[in-house]
């Protein structure tokens, strides 16, 4: 039983290394790399969208940056490698809540297994989507003035919540239910077309239930995270492999390692996020998206 077992091993390995080689690589170079790594890292946990960003550098950078500026299958899964790296961030930063929700998982923490319940519910939706999108082929690779329209119409929505939502909000982690959760999760769903941001559905949607200002942007991380890893594991097995490999291993190990470090100190903020949800002041973030999106817009060819 042991010898078939090897021999599909060594099949599968001899398929994954005729389908490496038969892959034309893209040319990422460390500069490259580097820069996007850092702006994806800095930008992932701020309601400003990092997947805007990154396009947003490319378009900048010309048809030389990456691959010609064409935004192939390849240079959609390097995104998605560095959004899963500065994801990774948030075990560094919460160690005591990751601990929890994995006491939870083995069923030796009450408290841990319900939030994580709330989380598995939360991303229930974005699951449900995403996969109807990825059966449809939709991976959307939109125009900078479509990314300019997302980034204005988020500023938009910052300033009208902002101008009609009041901070009463006490509650904690546990005491938010499924059916707020739910809700969350169902909110994030929009955040599936690229520059509308992951954390700025989540944090007004907790914030809109009531949660306090420090659970919720706690809650939202964690359901990011979710969200990006989920992601990443059924692009691998949906056949990612052949997209991956056409990427340069050095360039794009070296990019992870800048966004994961990038966001740490972007997490370890996370404090002055709260203070600023708790005095309205998400108001510099939908002047900086409305700003951003209007310069795009007027100088967009």
């Amino acid at each position: 039983m042991l010898h078939w077992r090897w021999n599909i091993f060594l099949l599968c390995a001899a398929l994954a290394g005729g389908q490496m080689a038969a892959v034309e690589q893209v040319p990422i170079g460390f500069g490259e790399a580097s820069i996007s790594g850092a702006l994806q890292g800095l930008t992932e946990f701020w309601p400003v969208s990092s997947s805007a960003h990154l396009l947003i550098l490319r378009e900048l950078a010309g048809p030389n940056w990456a691959s010609g500026g064409a935004r192939t299958d390849a240079i959609w899964h390097f995104d998605l490698l560095l959004q899963l790296a500065s994801a990774l961030a948030i075990l560094v930063a919460y160690p005591r809540r990751v601990g929890q929700l994995f006491l939870g998982a083995l069923g030796r923490s009450q408290e841990g297994r319900r939030i994580l319940c709330c989380l598995l519910l939360a991303f229930f939706p974005v699951a449900l989507v995403g996969a109807l999108l990825d059966y449809l082929h939709w991976h959307p690779s939109p125009p900078i003035r479509t990314i300019a329209w997302s980034l204005l119409l988020g500023g938009m929505y910052i300033l009208i919540f902002e101008s009609i939502f009041h901070r009463k909000g006490r509650r904690q982690l546990s005491e938010f239910d499924y059916r707020d959760a739910l809700f969350v999760g169902i909110a994030q769903t929009i955040a599936l077309f690229p520059g509308v941001s992951r954390s700025l559905m989540g944090l007004t949607a907790s914030l809109a239930l009531g949660l306090c200002p420090l659970a919720a942007v706690e809650f939202t991380f964690f359901l990011g995270y979710g969200t990006i890893a989920a992601a990443a594991c059924y692009r691998l097995l949906a056949g990612g492999l052949a997209a991956i490999a056409a990427l340069p291993i050095g360039p794009v190990a070296f990019g992870c390692g800048c966004a994961f470090l990038c966001a740490i100190p972007s997490l370890f903020f996370q404090n002055y996020l709260s203070c600023l949800l708790q005095n309205r002041s998400l108001l510099p973030f939908g002047y900086y998206r409305v700003l951003l999106g209007l310069i795009i817009l007027v100088t967009a060819s």
